[in-house]
């Protein structure tokens, strides 16, 4: 009954990926903003949730929109590139790593850091990068894998954006920066044969209003 209605109505359930709530790159406070304005009789729902599970939720309809880290490209959904991270390599201040300069960091001790990382099959770019790496722990979420680097014992890789509190302060450190880096994308998504949705579709057209004018070539 919602699609039958002058404006939007119902329900529309969005989920993001860690950080991407606040992270201001993703513009949701003014996608929220333009959309409500024209569609206030939407019930909106937003959770934070695992990206394995963004996906499947999509596909089965138990989601509608999800803003996830790109990492692969499913048949079954649309994507709409919204900008991208640059993921280095770091360490916490008690990880023998830290002291070193960037020509005493060899191959050799790189590789023989144990490394958390997000337990997710990664896109090409990545799997390079982690192919070598001794993976150790696994932490989908940024906060527990920051957790885990603080400690000293295990390096990961991080977007430039999130890990640069943490560098401020100098409790992390970029190390290998030259070698040890990857570009990451940020996407919305949404279910290519999914049943009408007013709702969803005006915030779909919503998202790319806001975005009209941003840089979005994705990088993969």
């Amino acid at each position: 009954m919602h699609n039958l209605s002058t404006s939007p109505s119902g329900q529309l359930n969005i989920a993001l990926s860690d950080t991407f709530s606040l992270d201001p790159r993703c513009r949701l406070s003014e996608i929220i903003k333009e959309f409500c304005q024209q569609a206030p009789d939407v019930e909106m729902t937003t959770n934070v949730e695992h990206m394995g599970d963004m996906e499947r939720k999509v596909l089965n309809d138990e989601l509608d929109i999800a803003f996830i880290p790109y990492h692969r490209q499913l048949e079954g959904l649309n994507y709409i590139h919204l900008f991208t991270d640059i993921n280095y390599l770091y360490c916490g201040r008690d990880n023998p790593l830290y002291d070193l300069s960037e020509e005493q960091l060899t191959e050799e001790l790189l590789h023989g850091s144990r490394m958390v990382h997000a337990g997710l099959k990664p896109h090409e770019e990545v799997y390079q990068q982690l192919s070598s790496m001794h993976l150790a722990g696994t932490a989908y979420h940024y906060d527990s894998r920051i957790a885990m680097a603080l400690s000293g014992q295990y390096i990961c890789f991080l977007p430039e954006s999130v890990a640069a509190p943490h560098i401020s302060s100098g409790d992390l450190k970029a190390i290998a920066t030259k070698s040890k880096f990857f570009s990451l994308g940020v996407a919305v998504i949404s279910k290519k044969s999914a049943q009408p949705n007013r709702a969803r579709d005006l915030f779909l057209k919503t998202i790319n209003n806001v975005f009209v004018d941003a840089e979005t070539g994705a990088p993969y």
